[in-house]
């Protein structure tokens, strides 16, 4: 015995002098400290992520989420790349200029760094004197792959030495350096070349004939679309450029191939008994190019085309369990939006008719006899009621709209030089759709720089941790029923909404919730809702007429239906409506009320009084703050005291405890959002002061809750055709609660948060930048015109990847970076003319999600069935 305790002390000096402790006695931990002191936990080594050995990138050049709302419903059904499993929404500006082009983009995409304006995969600031040197290249993803023996393709309806592709095979200072591209991409080994263009491998200043160097290489070089496909059955390199320079249009007769048609022969060339894996990049070049033209029904046609590519991809990836599919856009072109005709028929109308608002927006005299496409294109929904069902069901009309942003058609009228013109770029976020292995690791990236960084890490033997497994740090995935629900509604919050504040005050917190979803919102009678009908699907599950609240649309007509708030009230939970508007307005309402008429706000208030008559088990709304006391009158407001509500018409942080209380804050609505957010006045509360004095009330709950927030006023900032910083302001007053709500998500463990909205408008960003040396911006003062922008100076530094934001060295005389907001022309125009509000649009809107249950959320939904996933929840 003594022995071992002489050795057990040797062995303890030992490790203490190896230790470096000094020869003072260390003090004994206290009592205390021993009991609370845990054994060392095992730190587990992350998962390593299970790597796809077929990458399969998809790029809708100028693809933006109002082109996919519009193939949509042109095609009667949501599109393939709607169907996919994950999804996100991604920032796109360029390393120096929040607008984009097309190359600098596809370069962020392609080598995970940010690049100038019209540069190549190179380094920002490289110049034609210096673009030779490799040390001035961005490696890309695709000689990455050819590095790890992977096989690799480049397919484009453009010529395939244009921006996109020769941003995965080139480096070049300058996008138009054509023959120079065609060169690298001879030199790149990439083992598949699908596109337009020959004469730039065959017909070239310096004498080269590059197509007879790739036959001599081993490659079939095949001219016709019999060529290329009898070609993709035998050979392992294929060059396919059967048009000079670019492919006829969508549609088009003479067009050799669709692109799904040349992805599946590119997919059949490289898959021949191949076990080491391929990357293969697919671009819709055309969709930027119809959005240039302000030809709505291109876009459609050309995202058709590109959704054709996506679903031949998919179609090759549900066969194997090593492919990954990623669809996304560089960017957004033209400010698209999409209307019905009852709104563009009121717009056109007020402009003297069609014929002579077209004849408002036509190219000018000196510029010559030039065709135009249709300032509103009309495009027959694909809706058929057997086996297409996506569309209105009752609408008067069978027929979309597609109208595009002000500064791009009001300068077209003023540009002598009808080759010089074009249509606007648009900084707008875009969404990215994954599918496959890895699907969600991809499905992370918040901006096209991260989305590149990803797949580089995808290919090769560098080590990639999986994304967070199930837990309480990551709760999105649990399968427990959440004990509370919070909706939050940004009314008439589109992507353009969120563009603007975005850029205009920094990143958003909503965008840094884990579940990202994509929603439609047409009503049962018209294709672009209003606020109560979609409202309602998000408080019911239900479809319902325009104007309509808590009402479900058959046959027959309009019947009630039970909303979220009245399913809550009778199980016993709290309940609370918070809302800048007043509390009868059309998006609160939808969540207790039921009446065919929105505008009935009387009767609505008659039904936030009597809940609990109406209701089995309802106590009535346990909160609720808005403006609307001259609705309810003393009568109302009466009857709720007489039941114990406290009834207050002025803001205090602090709510009497175990008590219900209403706060009207204002008569018609509560004040803007820039008074609100930028005094110190106590009886201004900012929507998140409001959000989280009513979560502190409803958590005291032991039943759980429910709490629907909406920002009434982006609607209202959006209708006014706000183009000052006002708009941005109500979409951070709303982010800002957002913010709060996630928070108490978070701590609770046990909330499902949702964010979305319940339609959007025609509403996009501009810089002062893109297209600002030509005619394209002619009706702009800056440009020579004499239309005024309103100026937003860029919030640079609290934009995610704006390492060369604040580069006033390439930024020039564009420094500092300004952003402006615009409507669709025939809206800014028409409403100015008749006096008129900016109407909504049919575009789809963005969702966020948080906490159990919220990955069903995710990806594309219906408005009602996001409603429907809502009471789902609470069964």
């Amino acid at each position: 015995m003594k022995l071992r305790k002489y050795v057990l002390s040797i062995a303890l000096l030992a490790a203490s002098v190896a230790a470096g402790c000094s020869s003072q006695k260390a003090s004994s931990p206290s009592e205390d400290e021993s009991a609370t002191r845990q054994p060392a936990t095992e730190q587990k080594a992350p998962e390593g992520l299970d790597k796809p050995k077929r990458i399969i990138l998809l790029i809708g050049d100028g693809m933006g989420v109002p082109a996919v709302s519009a193939a949509s419903y042109a095609h009667g059904e949501p599109l393939a790349m709607l169907g996919m499993e994950k999804m996100n929404w991604m920032t796109t500006h360029s390393y120096e200029f929040v607008t984009t082009d097309s190359a600098a983009s596809a370069s962020a995409i392609a080598t995970g760094k940010k690049n100038h304006y019209e540069g190549v995969s190179v380094k920002p600031g490289t110049t034609k004197q210096n673009e030779e040197d490799k040390k001035q290249h961005l490696k890309t993803v695709l000689e990455k792959a050819e590095e790890s023996g992977w096989r690799t393709g480049l397919v484009s309806t453009s010529k395939i030495v244009h921006a996109t592709p020769a941003a995965f095979a080139a480096h070049r200072a300058n996008r138009r350096s054509y023959d120079a591209i065609a060169r690298d991409m001879y030199a790149s080994g990439v083992d598949v070349l699908l596109g337009g263009g020959p004469r730039y491998f065959s017909k070239r200043a310096d004498g080269e004939d590059l197509l007879a160097a790739f036959e001599k290489k081993g490659y079939k070089v095949a001219q016709t679309k019999e060529e290329i496909q009898q070609a993709s059955e035998l050979t392992t390199k294929l060059i396919g450029l059967p048009h000079d320079p670019d492919f006829p249009p969508a549609g088009d007769p003479n067009r050799a191939m669709t692109l799904a048609e040349m992805t599946q022969s590119a997919l059949a060339v490289l898959d021949r008994d191949n076990d080491d894996g391929f990357f293969l990049m697919v671009e819709g070049s055309q969709i930027d190019w119809r959005g240039h033209d302000l030809d709505g029904e291109g876009v459609v046609k050309e995202t058709l085309d590109f959704d054709g590519a996506v679903k031949a991809a998919l179609d090759y990836a549900r066969e194997r369990d090593d492919t990954l599919v990623v669809v996304t856009s560089d960017h957004e072109t033209g400010g698209l939006a999409v209307l019905d005709p009852p709104y563009t028929d009121r717009f056109s109308g007020a402009l003297g008719g069609s014929e002579k608002a077209e004849g408002l927006v036509s190219f000018p005299k000196e510029a010559g006899e030039q065709e135009v496409p249709k300032l509103a294109a009309e495009i027959a929904l694909g809706r058929d009621g057997k086996t297409k069902t996506f569309g209105p069901a009752y609408a008067e009309s069978g027929y979309m709209n597609t109208v595009f942003g002000h500064l791009s058609l009001a300068s077209r009228s003023q540009c002598a030089s009808a080759r010089e013109f074009t249509g606007l770029h648009t900084p707008s976020l875009v969404p990215v759709f994954t599918q496959g292995k890895a699907a969600e690791y991809v499905a992370e990236s918040e901006d096209n720089a991260e989305l590149g960084q990803r797949l580089l890490k995808l290919v090769g033997s560098e080590f990639v941790a999986a994304p967070n497994p199930v837990g309480p740090a990551n709760p999105k995935r649990a399968a427990q029923k959440p004990q509370n629900i919070i909706i939050m509604v940004g009314d008439g919050m589109g992507i353009g909404a969120l563009t603007a504040a975005e850029y205009g005050r920094g990143s958003l917190a909503m965008r840094k919730l884990p579940v990202e979803g994509l929603v439609s919102t047409h009503a049962a009678d018209r294709l672009v809702s209003d606020s109560a009908a979609g409202a309602t699907a998000l408080a019911t599950g239900k479809r319902t007429n325009s104007g309509a609240v808590g009402m479900a649309r058959n046959a027959e007509g309009l019947v009630s239906a039970q909303t979220l708030i009245e399913q809550a009230e009778a199980k016993g939970m709290a309940t609370g409506l918070v809302t800048t508007t007043t509390l009868t307005h059309a998006t609160p309402a939808a969540f207790f009320a039921h009446q065919a008429d929105r505008g009935e706000e009387s009767k609505i208030a008659d039904q936030f009084v009597d809940l609990p008559t109406r209701v089995a088990g309802s106590d009535g709304v346990d909160v609720a703050f808005g403006a609307g006391a001259q609705i309810f009158g003393e009568a109302r407001i009466a009857k709720l005291e007489e039941r114990g509500v406290v009834v207050e018409s002025a803001w205090s942080d602090t709510l009497p405890k175990g008590k219900q209380v209403v706060r009207f804050l204002g008569e018609k609505g509560m004040a803007p959002a820039s008074e609100r957010m930028n005094d110190e006045d106590a009886s201004t509360p900012t929507l998140r002061q409001m959000t989280r004095a009513a979560i502190n009330q409803l958590s005291q709950s032991n039943n759980g809750f429910v709490l629907v927030v909406e920002g009434g006023q982006i609607d209202w900032a959006q209708h006014g055709l706000a183009r000052d910083k006002s708009l941005i302001d109500e979409v951070a007053d709303f982010d800002d609660a957002v913010a709060e709500a996630h928070a108490f998500a978070r701590r609770d463990g046990n909330t499902l948060l949702v964010v979305t909205a319940d339609h959007d408008h025609t509403t996009s960003v501009i810089d002062d930048h893109y297209q600002f040396d030509n005619c394209s911006c002619a009706a702009a003062v800056e440009c020579g015109g004499d239309f005024e922008l309103e100026k937003i100076e860029a919030a640079v530094d609290k934009v995610g990847f704006n390492e060369g934001l604040t580069d006033t060295t390439l930024q020039g005389k564009y420094s500092p970076l300004e952003i402006s907001i615009q409507y669709a022309w025939l809206v800014q125009e028409g409403a100015k003319r008749a006096g008129r509000p900016g109407p909504h649009s049919a575009n789809f809107v963005p969702l966020f999600a948080y906490g159990p249950q919220s990955d069903a959320f995710g990806g594309f939904n219906d408005i009602p069935d996001i409603g429907a996933l809502l009471q789902q929840a609470l069964r």
